[in-house]
């Protein structure tokens, strides 16, 4: 009867811990796909909803402020004294407009203030979509871990049921029933927590995805490629946040350039006429502003701000860098870990070992109890390892998105 429990108990400890990707942990042998998810997102997020609003807004409010200003007209009636000298009858039509280079350079910059508005778009898609993808990967790993916690429930259930029937026959005491009875408490508290997590993450799932449900039943984690190293750097200089600094500064040195054709003269065109009794006078003017001290200083302000965007954006490219190598590193190192931890997870599931041990009596059912439980841990832990390196390859191929 005691090595029947003991190959129980054994069982009871390490069927339901097998290494992450045995059939034990999984049933599920597809790979879910993120794009599902991503497409009801696009659809219904209502973030996205107001970038691209905002996105069309910006590119109507870059058309403004381009043309010159309305054309004047005025029109005078003076009376004269004496009568005998008539009235007076004055009419012109005039129309105001700066050098005429300014325009071509407006319209320079307007492009770019469109083209920036569609890169902020793109860096909100990115964002939220990188997102829904942890949001995903997450709950993958919440899955595995009720899967896990599930099974060894069911049984340690099955356990207590065995201890139970063994008191009722007195071969022991009660003792070891509490022993399990406090393994079931806490594996009842873990799950239980794992299920509240689940609930969390539907609401926020629901919540990025504007309200649609969307399941996530996978237990398998989606298969990403990372590219190398030099692909990696090619995509991030391409990136929206990185083409939109660089965005700025052209758009800055365009704006050096309007503040240059501003300081020159402006112009003045029209049509005069002045009518007397028998006497009419019709002709055209022109006119041409002194440039002393309206735009003073604007061309001084203009450079200045070209070096504030070109220090903004090696700022920026030092950050992103710096951000990829962290990503970059803490992968290979969850990557080490990952194979170190199932490598020493397979030498130590040794069912024969941990059997024979505790039917010789050289290790009592706490010590086997408690080695069991440190067994589960690290099983838990190598799940939080290879969630943790789905997140951290996320954030790396946010840039692909």
């Amino acid at each position: 009867m005691r090595r029947i429990i003991c190959l129980l108990l054994f069982a009871v400890s390490l069927s339901g811990t097998q290494l992450p990707g045995q059939t034990a942990v999984s049933n599920t042998s597809a790979h879910p796909s993120s794009d599902s998810l991503f497409e009801v997102v696009l659809e219904h997020n209502p973030t996205l909803a107001a970038a691209s609003q905002m996105m069309e807004a910006s590119k109507l409010g870059a058309g403004t402020g381009n043309t010159p200003p309305d054309p004047v007209v005025e029109m005078g009636w003076l009376s004269g004294f004496p009568e005998a000298i008539g009235n007076r009858l004055d009419f012109s039509v005039s129309q105001e407009f700066e050098f005429p280079t300014t325009y071509f350079r407006m319209a320079d910059a307007r492009e770019i203030r469109q083209e920036q508005a569609l890169l902020i778009y793109d860096m909100t898609r990115q964002r939220i979509l990188t997102e829904a993808r942890k949001l995903m990967i997450k709950r993958i790993h919440l899955n595995r871990l009720r899967l896990l916690l599930s099974r060894r429930m069911e049984q340690a259930g099955e356990l207590k049921e065995h201890y139970r029937k063994m008191i009722e026959a007195g071969e022991i005491g009660k003792l070891s029933l509490s022993q399990v009875n406090l393994q079931l408490s806490v594996l009842k508290a873990d799950l239980e927590q794992v299920q509240s997590d689940i609930r969390l993450n539907s609401v926020r799932i629901q919540e990025i995805t504007g309200g649609e449900g969307f399941s996530i039943p996978a237990e398998q984690y989606p298969l990403y490629e990372i590219p190398e190293r030099g692909a990696l750097d090619q995509a991030y200089a391409a990136s929206p946040e990185a083409t939109l600094y660089e965005k700025e500064i052209t758009l800055k040195k365009k704006q050096k350039q309007v503040a240059v054709s501003k300081a020159l003269p402006d112009l003045t065109a029209g049509y005069y006429s002045e009518t007397l009794i028998s006497e009419r006078f019709r002709g055209i003017s022109v006119g041409i502003s002194v440039p002393l001290w309206s735009n003073k200083n604007t061309v001084k302000y203009a450079k200045a701000e070209i070096s504030v965007a070109e220090s903004e954006d090696a700022r920026f490219r030092i950050e992103q860098q710096a951000a990829l190598e962290r990503n970059l590193e803490r992968r290979n190192s969850l990557l080490v870990r990952i194979d170190e931890l199932k490598q020493v997870l397979s030498e130590v599931d040794d069912e024969e070992l941990l059997g024979l041990a505790l039917e010789l009596g050289e290790i009592s059912l706490s010590e086997y109890i408690y080695s069991t439980e440190y067994y589960l841990q690290n099983v838990r832990r190598l799940l939080e390892y290879e969630r943790d390196l789905r997140l951290a390859e996320a954030e790396i191929m946010r840039v692909y998105l």
